[in-house]
């Protein structure tokens, strides 16, 4: 498009030139526009000669499209630097490539290409495993495969401290192990010490990622298996199965222990207390047995006789009330004493009365009947023995009858109220 002046009309090209109206020079209208060391022209001082047509080569620019540039340039950058954390993860500042400090979950902002920022998962574990072999203290070699649970501690120890936190991790782990297992026994790593190796292990790798700043937190180490070489792994085999029988047996001897020990416990208690209940019941019935002897004393030194002759019948009563045998005084002074079976009489007795039965094998066989017979002879001799008793029973009551209306002769003691006297032998049927 050409530029030329609106208000003047188009002079007539003469013939031989070319025409004025084309394109302009564009070299010359920049060099019209910016020169150098002059002052910058503006849309009015541009103005075409006088000799040349007039033309405005800037017609419709203005500086207004610029700065709306700017503007748009500005917010874009400013909207680009708005960053959002999320709650699991944690975001490390950096301006011009140095640690600021560390922003948390949510929405920030920074200058972009002046800060950065470096959002990283604190909160997932990792993992790493380990599996080699081992040389023990007793110079065996074991095969062991551990893992260990980790994730980011510190931020910035992690992005800052350590080229590669995670593979010096690995490492640490290695060292650890080694060194656990070089002052541990075999057995003890293939039975009862695996907890405690695993403990150590863990703790010595605590101690070296606090001294080297990784920036982890170990959170779980595990053994995953433990075991001998394939050569001796039979006889290690045989060696663990040892151990668990003993550790089995020795089980169960504590199981039985604790079911035998509480029952003797409670028998022995048992027989204590029965033996101090066995002790008072003894101090009582003495202690019974001498207020009883204290309270008989008075009534014995007023009455000796009759006192004795009580204590006397008392005494034999419970001698022979235990015995089953009867000793029966003939009643002469110069005669002799002879006792009569009672257990076996009754037993006779008893065995020889059936009733109606016996009376049948009477009729029937001679020998029975001459046993009934030697049975009706035992239930005669048990009469006879019981009319004796009665008659000796007799004899007593009226000595003893006499010898207390003597005594009451003597110390002029009134008689019962009754006009009984208290004579214990005065009826047979007490006896």
């Amino acid at each position: 498009m050409a530029w030329k002046n609106d208000q003047e009309p188009s002079k007539p090209t003469q013939p031989g030139k070319p025409r004025s109206d084309g394109p302009p020079d564009l070299e010359a209208l920049l060099k019209k526009l910016f020169r150098f060391g002059g002052k910058r022209p503006t849309l009015k001082s541009i103005t075409p000669a006088s000799d040349a047509p007039k033309k405005n080569p800037l017609t419709g620019f203005s500086w207004g499209w610029v700065y709306a540039g700017v503007a748009v340039a500005v917010g874009v950058w400013g909207l680009s630097g708005i960053y959002v954390v999320q709650p699991a993860q944690e975001g490390a500042l950096l301006t011009f490539g140095r640690y600021v400090k560390t922003v948390g979950p949510g929405m920030h902002w920074y200058p972009r290409l002046i800060d950065r920022v470096v959002v990283q998962n604190v909160d997932q574990q990792q993992a790493i495993s380990l599996s080699a072999s081992m040389l023990t203290r007793g110079e065996n070699i074991v095969q062991v495969e551990f893992s260990v649970q980790y994730k980011i501690g510190n931020l910035q120890d992690y992005l800052f401290n350590v080229e590669n936190p995670n593979y010096s991790l690995k490492e640490i782990l290695e060292s650890a192990v080694r060194q656990t297992m070089g002052t541990s026994n075999l057995e003890d790593i293939l039975t009862t010490g695996r907890a405690a190796a695993t403990a150590k292990v863990e703790e010595t790798m605590q101690q070296l990622v606090s001294k080297y700043q990784l920036g982890l937190q170990i959170v779980d180490v595990k053994m995953l298996a433990a075991a001998p070489p394939t050569e001796v792994k039979a006889a290690f085999d045989d060696v663990i199965k040892a151990r668990e029988d003993n550790q089995r047996f020795q089980n169960e001897a504590e199981t039985y222990a604790n079911s035998i020990v509480p029952i003797a416990q409670g028998k022995a208690a048992r027989v204590l207390q029965q033996a101090r209940a066995y002790q008072q019941q003894q101090i009582y019935v003495a202690q019974g047995a001498v207020a009883k002897f204290d309270a008989l004393l008075p009534i014995y030194e007023s009455q000796k006789q009759i006192t004795q002759t009580r204590l006397y019948f008392d005494t034999m009563t419970a001698v022979l009330s235990h015995t089953r045998v009867a000793v029966i005084d003939s009643g002469n002074k110069g005669g002799s004493m002879f006792y009569v079976p009672l257990n076996n009489i009754m037993s006779n007795t008893a065995a020889g009365t059936s009733g109606a039965t016996r009376q049948a094998v009477q009729a029937t066989d001679p020998e029975e009947a001459s046993g009934a017979s030697s049975g009706a002879w035992v239930q005669q001799a048990v009469n006879a023995v019981d009319a004796k008793e009665r008659g000796l029973l007799s004899n007593e009551s009226q000595t003893f009858q006499k010898s207390v209306v003597g005594s009451a002769s003597i110390t002029g003691s009134p008689s019962s109220p009754s006009g009984q006297s208290s004579n214990p032998f005065g009826s047979s049927s007490s006896w």
